[in-house]
């Protein structure tokens, strides 16, 4: 089971109560109290622990905190299974095993759900948590909760510091979730994307905010967010990337503090105001390939904070699934198109059969001249429509009432004109009057 099936993304009041809860607290043993209490109580676990990684092997994990009794010389090796290599690159961030044979101690349970606790990058810690059977409600865990926990039992942190990290996770939740709702409210791409750029700019209080896509390794910035004090006639933007830094933001999360361009690089607008003195940009991953970079840019220097380039980071991530989700659904709708193209060519072949099958041959200018009183070269269907619009109805309604697309009646309508040389619709209502259609 992976990550997306093993958890759901928890509400934003649960992380904030979990959050406010640990910042009441001002020693490691009460916060890992409070926080085993609060997520053994929302996930119906038997209990938790918090492993710690063993200075002396990058595999062995020793219990550090649990939340019943636990004998310290107990170990957990997850390097037997196959998520080990997953957690260790990053690209996977909970598990859940269930009955394990090769892992023996009086911690475990029959389901046993194990978060991975990363500290720059590197694997420090885990967290478990035991339950005696499956889990019904698994959405008590999000990544957001990692952080607080590495935070508040891994490292040894003062209380300010704590609180002050707690309130940057509540920051980076609130707002990965606004800019995600803002994204994945529409599917079209172009509206997904200046979506995103309005979103985190307006977040962010940058001086500009944009895609800057790769076409074949050439940057051309497709959509931009230009804050409104630093351009009021919306002349759009006044800048350019050099296609050095460009390339390096393409590759890897790229953080300027201070640039060093100058107004040389402003598109002939040399105001200094308008000169990017900062800026930080990370890649956008479309189906393994680089489509280009989520960019921020001010233009004053900035110090950039942990929390915004996690923020940042964590954007461009649903840019992309929000791309490869938009390129879904234009594939899906260019199928649908082409369904019902081909829907029309088997009407138009089974109609040209109907002919063949009356006539003994495909209808011709001469044998499609009608006299009255003679048998009609209409098809059952082009028949029924005569009959509906001799009677009066409009195309809507004949529509409505064949269960067909008004573009479809009229296109047997346009079909019954040629056939029977008439140029109207009017002429098609006294046609049928005088053979007694109607």
């Amino acid at each position: 089971m992976t990550y997306r099936e093993a958890t759901l993304q928890t509400s934003a009041d649960s992380t904030e109560r979990i959050a406010l809860l640990l910042s009441k607290q001002q020693d490691r043993a009460a916060l890992a109290t409070a926080l085993f209490a609060e997520l053994t109580s929302s996930s119906a676990a038997s209990h938790a622990v918090v492993w710690r990684k063993d200075s002396k092997t990058d595999k062995l994990f020793f219990p550090d905190l649990a939340s019943c009794p636990v004998e310290k010389d107990e170990a957990l090796d997850p390097s037997n299974y196959g998520f080990w290599d997953l957690w260790k690159s990053g690209k996977e961030n909970a598990y859940l095993i269930e009955s394990p044979n090769s892992i023996v101690h009086r911690l475990w349970t029959r389901f046993n759900l194990l978060i991975p606790l990363q500290m720059k990058g590197k694997l420090e810690g885990i967290f478990s948590l035991h339950f005696t059977s499956e889990p019904e409600n698994q959405n008590f865990f999000c990544p957001s909760l990692s952080e607080i926990i590495v935070n508040s039992l891994l490292l040894e942190k003062s209380g300010s510091e704590r609180s002050n990290q707690l309130a940057h996770e509540l920051w980076l939740e609130r707002q990965l979730r606004h800019i995600m709702s803002r994204i994945h409210a529409s599917l079209e791409r172009d509206v997904l994307l200046q979506s995103a750029v309005d979103a985190l700019g307006s977040i962010m209080r940058a001086g500009s905010c944009m895609i800057l896509k790769n076409e074949g390794g050439i940057a051309r910035i497709s959509h931009d967010y230009i804050d409104p004090s630093m351009s009021p006639l919306g002349l759009g933007p006044s800048y350019a990337i050099p296609q050095i830094i460009a390339v390096k933001m393409w590759q890897q999360t790229t953080v300027l503090e201070e640039t060093g361009i100058n107004a040389a690089y402003a598109s002939g607008d040399l105001h200094s105001e308008n000169t990017v003195q900062s800026l930080a940009g990370t890649p956008i991953m479309l189906n393994m390939e680089c489509y280009g970079a989520l960019v921020v840019q001010n233009h004053t220097e900035r110090s950039w904070k942990r929390h915004e380039i996690m923020l940042l980071e964590k954007a461009a991530a649903c840019i992309g699934q929000a791309l490869k989700n938009s390129q879904a659904y234009e594939e899906a709708r260019e199928q649908l198109f082409n369904l019902s193209q081909l829907s029309h060519l088997v009407s138009t072949l089974n109609e040209s059969i109907d002919e063949i099958g009356r006539h003994g041959t495909a209808p011709t200018e001469e044998t499609s001249t009608i006299q009255p009183q003679t048998k009609l070269p209409l098809s059952a269907r082009e028949l029924e429509v005569l009959k509906l619009i001799a009677s009066g109805l409009a195309n809507r309604e004949i529509a409505q009432r064949l269960f067909l697309t008004e573009s479809t009646v009229e296109l047997h309508a346009s079909r019954i004109r040629k056939k029977l040389k008439l140029k109207s619709r009017t002429a098609l209502v006294k046609f049928a009057c005088d053979n007694h259609l109607v």
